[in-house]
This record gives C-alpha cells, sequence and structure tokens, in this order.
C-alpha cells in the first residue's frame, strides 16, 4: 500500500481542488437589483445540495480510486511492452553483431532481400522510440526499469547513428571503388588484359608531363612573335604563370 499512496492522495487532493472550485463558483453572489438576494440563496442552497449529492466525500473516493486504478493498469501495460522490446533486442541483433556483414548467411541472402525485419524499418523504429521520464512519486522499481529502458534506448540510438554515418562513408568508398575499377577496365581494353593500373598511371603522368613541357614552349615562342598582339600577350602570360605554380 505504501507505493500506492503518494498516487493516490495526489488523485484525491485533485478531485478535492477541483469540487471546490466548481462549488465556490456556486457561491457566487450576483446583482441584487437583477436578481432579488433571497432568490440567489434559494437557488445556491438547491445547487449546493445537488452537487453534494453528486460529488460527496463517497463520490469523490469512488472516483479518484477509479483514476487511480487505470492509471496504475497503464504503469503495468508501459512497464510489460518495455520489458518486452528490451527483451526483443537479441533477437533483432542490434549490438556488436548488428556491424557484421548482414549479408552473411547461410543461404547467402540479406536479411533484406530474404524479406526479414529491414534494418532500416529497426532504425527507424529506434529513433521513435519516447524518452520516459519517471514521476517523483514513481516506486523504485519503476524508476530502475524507466532508467534501465533510457539507457538501452540512448545505447541504440548512438549505434544507429554509427550505422548510418558508416553506410555513408562506405558509400563514399563504394564510388572511388567504382571510378577505379571504371579506369582499370578501360585501361585494359586499349593495352591489354596484362596491362595494369600501377604501369599504367606513372607512364600517363610522364607523358602528361611531357605534353605540358610542349605546350609550355609553344605559348612562349608565341609571346615572342611579333604578330602577337598586347592582349593576346597578357592572356598567355597568364596561362604561362599558371603552368609555373
Amino acid at each position: 500500500m505504501s507505493d500506492k499512496q503518494p498516487d493516490y492522495i495526489t488523485i484525491a487532493t485533485f478531485v478535492d481542488e477541483q469540487c471546490r472550485n466548481v462549488s465556490e463558483i456556486n457561491s457566487k453572489t450576483f446583482d441584487e437589483e437583477k436578481v432579488p438576494l433571497g432568490i440567489q440563496n434559494l437557488i445556491r442552497k438547491h445547487a449546493r445540495e445537488k452537487f453534494d449529492k453528486k460529488v460527496g466525500r463517497v463520490a469523490r473516493d469512488v472516483l479518484a480510486t477509479r483514476v487511480y486504478d487505470l492509471q496504475s493498469e497503464w504503469k503495468v501495460a508501459e512497464q510489460r511492452r518495455i520489458a518486452r522490446f528490451i527483451g526483443d533486442v537479441p533477437k533483432y541483433s542490434i549490438g556488436t553483431d548488428i556491424g557484421k556483414n548482414i549479408s552473411s548467411n547461410s543461404d547467402g541472402k540479406s536479411l533484406i532481400s530474404r524479406g526479414g525485419t529491414s534494418l532500416h524499418q529497426l532504425i527507424n523504429d529506434v529513433y521513435s522510440l519516447p524518452i520516459i521520464s519517471p514521476k517523483e512519486s514513481a516506486s523504485e522499481r519503476d524508476t530502475h526499469l524507466l532508467q534501465e529502458y533510457n539507457n538501452v534506448r540512448q545505447s541504440l540510438t548512438l549505434q544507429c547513428d554509427a550505422i548510418r554515418l558508416g553506410e555513408t562513408k562506405l558509400a563514399e568508398a563504394t564510388k572511388k571503388v567504382e571510378a577505379i575499377q571504371s579506369l582499370e577496365e578501360a585501361v585494359r581494353e586499349e593495352y591489354g588484359n596484362n596491362y595494369t593500373l600501377a604501369e599504367y598511371i606513372p607512364e600517363f603522368y610522364s607523358k602528361l608531363q611531357l605534353g605540358l613541357d610542349e605546350m609550355r614552349d609553344l605559348l612562349e615562342q608565341v609571346i615572342k612573335s611579333s604578330d602577337t598582339s598586347p592582349e593576346k600577350k597578357q592572356a598567355i602570360e597568364a596561362i604561362l604563370a599558371d603552368f609555373n605554380h
């Protein structure tokens, strides 16, 4: 009964306050010129009798008890839901195992392609989990359970953040790998299957440097030519300055 009393007292106090507010409204006095005082007193008397009959002490206790029972049922349902969720975490393999390649199943199919639980859907579900703060009147068991739930929620959220960041980095790395593979295929088509990027890249840069040197020489000859206008010379000098950098 000790766990029950704080919540029940809070509810009962609230019910009493609301009834008192209504009672004060019924006790207000109106302008005697518009409504004679005797009639006002008679109306207040009948209103008070009906009000007391409807919300007497017994009725208030019944109402407070009903509200308390509904609150208790809701708390139990929430505790079961949270406990069920926490118990389901290992089943979804959320934790250190989530970093493993989900396509490494015995049938060679990924979790998503097998029609199972979507990893992205799980992540969205984790982000949608509410943050629940225990009330001051909550029992020690309720507080401990909610703290455990919030700790698990925070841990899962951090892991989901890491997964999403990893997906972004993986996508960037995949694009780079695809670009390299495309270049490698183009080199093999041009020079043969035995020709590798390790051979092609140094040779490519050597040819590129040679071509740039030839272009620089040609531009310098154009500048020295008497037929070149001052404007063209200025533009070519700017290009040569970029070459020298």
